[in-house]
């Protein structure tokens, strides 16, 4: 998701209702979620679709967002659901931390929306 607010071809409505919900809440994130975007805005660097001056722009701006980085996930809460959907461990800490808190979940994900389906967890945000 945070990657789309980046790149102005893979934003859209969604994306957009996402970001502007951090102008009135915090959000909880997994531990790794800075490392992610920061490898997905380094990919995107590497191969040309964005330049150096652009990703620092883009991290500056994520790193000001009121995020929270959860430090407590549950590794075996996270190896179980990944064994059972059959998601990566990076993924099901998604899915844990939106079940440990009752949390909905904004994500681009197929295969994690539907694992989030599966055990009752509702998407962010919800179709108007």
């Amino acid at each position: 998701m945070a990657l789309s607010w980046c790149f102005e071809d893979e934003s859209d409505a969604v994306a957009e209702r996402v970001l502007d919900s951090l102008s009135e809440f915090e959000a909880l994130v997994p531990a790794i979620w800075l490392m992610e975007v920061t490898n997905g805005l380094l990919a995107a660097e590497r191969k040309k679709r964005t330049t150096p001056e652009r990703v620092d722009e883009c991290l500056k701006v994520i790193r000001a967002l009121p995020l929270i980085a959860d430090i407590d996930a549950d590794s075996f809460g996270v190896i179980r659901l990944a064994r059972g959907t059959g998601l990566s461990a990076y993924d099901a800490s998604y899915l844990e931390l939106a079940i440990r808190y009752a949390l909905p979940l904004a994500t681009r994900d197929r295969a994690l929306r539907a694992a989030a389906g599966s055990v009752g967890i509702a998407i962010f945000p919800s179709e108007p």
